[in-house]
């Protein structure tokens, strides 16, 4: 009867609602949705996870020590965006292609302009390749990835990335030189910040063609930026976390399901990761990292594809010692084809 209530593989609220139409008997309600929350197949095909609470990364206490970098394609050219968490000043070189070389020697010009950071936040290809990394550890700062399939995690790149595309994508339509678009990106104050991006980087306006008093060009030390950045976040994290629910920690030995393109396979933890909502996995024998939110724990561990599911958990227990001849209590053909479980 279950197996036939789940028939379609509506959800358990359809279920029960379907069942309690023609039948019943005890415990039904609970037992229909320990059936549906173990359907292999309904697992699969699940919907994705609610977003989490908004996390921040902490805010640098001065320019260029915290800075995070991504690849950008823009008719067939490759750019390498490369921005300051403290002051959002973009760098923007055309990368020859996406290897790690490349980009090792458009990091290194960079650096040699503005200085070595503390922190580089990056996506995986090909920051992840030991290639980088051994230019890290030679030049003394620490890159950290985000999950693999999550640019969520890189979101200020991502986002500033947009504006760049926008910006190339109106000059090349204009005809008009991109870097005076990206000069006038640099110059424009951040409202809440009240300075440009130039300002909180250098300490000064840079000129553009707009008339500008030399007096407006001179250095000078800018306040409260620190406080003023804060204040900018909080709000941010108000309004995005005001339906969001926090997921919880996996466990070592946990038996989950990893989504990938719109699927849910399954996988196990091998263990309790320390970066935060970020695990590795094990599927197939493949270590794989992803995001929590792209990671749903189940209650069973999975089955075969060709192995039998065990319907005795819901079916009553019969005394064989004394009863070897009767019949089960429950009719149920053994030789349909039973969904696999999630077990």
């Amino acid at each position: 009867m279950l197996r036939r209530i789940h028939e379609g593989h509506q959800g358990a609220e359809k279920s029960k609602e379907r069942a309690r139409a023609v039948m019943y008997w005890p415990n039904m309600n609970n037992e229909i949705e320990d059936y549906v929350s173990k359907c292999t197949t309904c697992l699969r095909f699940r919907r994705s996870n609610t977003e989490e609470p908004l996390k921040q990364h902490n805010l640098p206490e001065r320019p260029w020590q915290m800075i995070a970098a991504d690849i950008m394609t823009f008719k067939r050219r490759n750019y390498l965006i490369v921005l300051d968490y403290y002051s959002k000043y973009v760098e923007v070189p055309l990368l020859p292609d996406k290897t790690a070389k490349s980009v090792i020697a458009a990091l290194k010009s960079i650096f040699a302009r503005h200085g070595i950071p503390d922190r580089l936040i990056c996506d995986n290809m090909p920051f992840a390749s030991r290639r980088v990394h051994l230019f890290s550890k030679e030049w003394g700062f620490k890159i950290t990835t985000s999950s693999p399939e999550y640019p969520q995690s890189n979101g200020l790149t991502e986002r500033n990335m947009q504006t760049i595309k926008q910006l190339m994508r109106k000059c090349h339509y204009e005809g008009s030189d991109p870097y005076l678009a990206l000069l006038n990106y640099r110059s424009t104050p951040i409202p809440e910040l009240k300075a440009s991006p130039a300002q909180l980087f250098m300490g000064r306006n840079l000129k553009t063609r707009l008339p500008t008093a030399s007096a407006l060009l001179q250095p000078g030390i800018i306040t409260n930026i620190s406080k003023n950045l804060r204040a900018r976040q909080h709000p941010q994290k108000y309004y995005y976390d005001r339906q969001e629910q926090p997921i919880r920690e996996l466990e070592a030995g946990e038996v989950v399901r990893i989504q990938h393109d719109k699927r849910w396979e399954p996988a196990v933890v091998p263990q309790k990761h320390t970066a935060p909502r970020s695990n590795f996995v094990t599927q197939n024998g493949r270590s794989l990292r992803r995001n929590r939110r792209h990671i749903h724990p189940t209650l069973r561990s999975p089955l075969n594809k060709n192995q039998e599911p065990a319907l005795d958990d819901y079916l009553p227990r019969v005394n064989t010692s004394s009863q070897t001849d009767k019949p089960r209590p429950c009719a149920i053909d053994d030789k349909e084809k039973q969904p696999t479980l999630e077990t």
